[in-house]
Parts: structure tokens; sequence; C-alpha cells
């Protein structure tokens, strides 16, 4: 006899929309503040706090469609919904695409950062990031 078990649904909709604004900043913590900073000086503090306004509610519909439609299709979902299997596969290969573009750009330039505030060379901001990837050493794995 085989004993069934159910996942809990545990993550409500602040959290969803704390996932989501984690995920659509994701790597533009680290990159873009140095560029607005250098662009628009003190002014790119009021450019954030712009931007944090204007994502409130792109966080909310994403969190209420995730409410809505549990699947772990997530935005592919969403759109093969509202528009059809081709634009949600186009979704799907898009989002999918971004992961192993993302994630390196997002390495080297949390490394660079890194580099610069322990003194290293820029050869270091290359180096870290690979070494750690090559040891198979990742803060998720180690928390």
């Amino acid at each position: 006899m085989e004993k069934r078990t159910h996942l809990h649904a545990s993550i409500g909709l602040p959290q969803a929309i704390a996932l989501y604004i984690g995920a659509v900043l994701g790597s533009g913590v680290l990159l873009v503040p140095g560029l607005a900073a250098e662009i628009a000086g003190p002014a790119s503090l009021l450019a954030w706090g712009l931007m944090a306004v204007f994502v409130l509610p792109m966080a909310l519909s994403m969190g209420l469609l995730a409410a809505k439609f549990p699947h772990s299709g997530g935005v592919s979902h969403f759109v093969t919904k509202a528009f059809g299997a081709k634009a949600g596969t186009c979704v799907g290969w898009f989002f999918l695409m971004s992961v192993p573009i993302g994630a390196p750009v997002a390495a080297l330039t949390g490394a660079g950062y890194l580099c610069a505030a322990m003194g290293w060379g820029r050869t270091y901001s290359w180096g870290s990031p690979l070494s750690l990837s090559l040891s198979g050493w990742s803060p998720i794995s180690s928390a």
C-alpha cells in the first residue's frame, strides 16, 4: 500500500510578489546602479524609487495570476492561456534562454564588485566565478 503525500501550498501573495520582484530585478541590482549613478548622478536614486513604484503593479498582477492559475509553467503558462500555444512556447523558450545568458553576466558583475572591494585586479574578476563554478560551490547548496 502506497502512502500518498501532498505538497502544502505555503507561498502566499506577499511571497509571490517578493519572488517576482527578485526575479525581475535579478542581476540588474548588481549592474544598473553603477551605470545609473555614472550617467545621472544623485538623480539615479530618484529613478530607482520611481522604478520601485512602477514595478509593483506588474508584480501584483503576476502574483494574482500565479494564485489563480497555479502551474509550474509560470509566465509561459499565462501567455499560453491568453494567446495560445505558439506564443506560450515562444515565451517559454525565451525564458529558458535567459538563464544561461543571465547567470554568467550576474556572476561576472558580482565578481567585479567583489574584486573592486577587495582591491584585487581585473584578472580575478574573471577567475573567481570560474574557480567557484569549477569547484561546484554554490551559496544555495552551502546554506
